[in-house]
């Protein structure tokens, strides 16, 4: 787990790629962007994305105040039924919004 406090303000110097694992990124204050399958996603406090492995994407900015975290999990560590649910999410550009308790 990365706490993503540290890219605010920051142009991100990512290029599109596409990684052998689950990523799966939450903003907790301000906010930033990233393209998934080349759809720009603006997230701000209390959203999150996954990207399955594979899966074309680009961090593209952060705004001073944010922070956040990114999660990398390996597809091992998935049951079949876990990963069948994440690509059907994944098949969207939609983000999940979180209940600021969660």
């Amino acid at each position: 787990m990365r706490h993503l406090g540290a890219l605010g303000g920051k142009q991100m110097d990512f290029e599109v790629h596409r990684d052998d694992y689950y990523v799966m990124a939450m903003v907790v204050q301000s906010k930033a962007a990233i393209s998934r399958d080349f759809h720009e996603i603006v997230l701000t406090a209390g959203d999150a994305i996954i990207i399955e492995p594979q899966q074309v994407h680009v961090g593209h900015w952060a705004m001073p105040d944010t922070e956040g975290w990114l999660l990398a999990i390996a597809p091992e560590h998935l049951s079949a039924a876990e990963k069948e649910a994440v690509s059907r999410y994944c098949l969207t550009s939609d983000v999940l919004t979180l209940d600021p308790r969660t």
